[in-house]
């Protein structure tokens, strides 16, 4: 059964831009809105848990446990109410955070898909998906942690149908496949979370995750993250998400020169920045409570810089939002990388 979405979220800050007061959350790209449904979940542990943005609650379904254990969470836009309601997204990234407990329930292997509002249409419901990331032997280390991954867009059919096209294709046929590039730009009406083994199946008697957040384009989108999907989560390879950082960094110089930005917010970016590099193992400055940032959140170039670094919105203790980023050598040497452009160039 669906269970409707909230257009907003609870705890989210909001800028003040030209066009009126706007959520931090939608401004970083995270879709809200819309529907949910699941294989299966636990009376208060329900699959909405997985989509308010937050670590407080979770998702539980006991289907998931045990040997052979599989599960599914799936996200729906729904059919429009106005002229601007939202009834599609890329799906450039997403975010998995880890449960309160239990850490043997944490998904560990998963895939991630896509399904276009034409196939929903044409109740291409079963062949329809296509395969926009794949994961295996992923570890949570700690509870409540956020895990950020990169879609990769896998050149890979998502069933039977798609397979016998691959088929049809190396044998000479018309159909190919939708390439990567082609993916990365797709508009997708559903998009489903496939958990193919938890953490230690053997001894888990259910799986679970605290939030499932996914993110298409930042509004507005002055980069064109489009085409650099790379740099929208540390899940992705080092060198790409390096030069994406270096645009974004650029970015803000010229938004700066063009009087778009203070030099008071250039400095708190800085700041930022340079806490992450210089001190890679404190997590004071992987957390950025949102009221504190706030102008950084009110400028496209800003924001952007900090999602290109990896920081992602999520509702944590308090509850407050923050800005939180993952664990890892990618933050730190892309937090170089930003604090070296920036400052010798501002």
């Amino acid at each position: 059964m669906w269970r409707p979405l909230p257009m907003r979220q609870e705890h989210d800050e909001y800028v003040d831009v030209p066009s009126g007061p706007t959520s931090v959350c939608a401004r970083a790209g995270r879709l809200m809105g819309g529907a949910c449904r699941a294989s299966g979940e636990n009376s208060g542990e329900e699959a909405v848990n997985a989509f308010d943005g937050g670590v407080l609650t979770k998702w539980l379904d006991f289907g998931g446990g045990g040997l052979g254990g599989s599960a599914w969470l799936e996200f729906r836009f729904m059919d429009p109410e106005g002229a601007s309601a939202q009834t599609s997204s890329p799906l450039l990234s997403y975010d998995i955070v880890s449960a309160n407990d239990s850490p043997e329930r944490d998904p560990r292997d998963w895939v991630v898909e896509g399904l276009s509002l034409q196939d929903e249409q044409a109740g291409n419901l079963t062949d329809g998906w296509q395969v926009l990331d794949v994961r295996k032997e992923v570890t949570f280390t700690d509870r409540h942690q956020l895990r950020s991954f990169a879609c990769t867009f896998p050149h890979k059919a998502s069933s039977s149908a798609q397979q016998q096209q691959a088929g049809s294709l190396a044998a000479g046929g018309e159909h190919a496949m939708p390439s990567p590039p082609a993916l990365a730009h797709a508009h997708w009406r559903r998009f489903r979370l496939r958990i193919t083994s938890t953490a230690d199946p053997a001894a888990a008697n259910s799986v679970q995750l605290a939030a499932w957040n996914l993110f298409g384009l930042p509004q507005p989108d002055p980069l064109n993250l489009t085409l650099l999907p790379s740099c929208s989560s540390l899940g992705a390879a080092g060198e790409s998400g390096l030069e994406a950082c270096q645009q974004a960094a650029h970015q803000v110089i010229q938004a700066k020169l063009a009087c778009l930005l203070t030099t008071q917010q250039v400095e708190l970016l800085l700041k930022v920045m340079a806490n992450v590099a210089n001190h890679p193992e404190d997590p004071r400055y992987r957390r950025l409570r949102a009221s504190k940032v706030l102008s950084l959140a009110s400028s496209p170039e800003a924001l952007v810089l900090l999602l290109a670094t990896g920081f992602r919105p999520l509702v944590s203790d308090g509850p407050a939002l923050f800005f939180v980023l993952e664990a890892g050598e990618h933050a730190v040497h892309r937090a170089a990388c930003i604090v070296k452009v920036l400052g010798s160039s501002v």
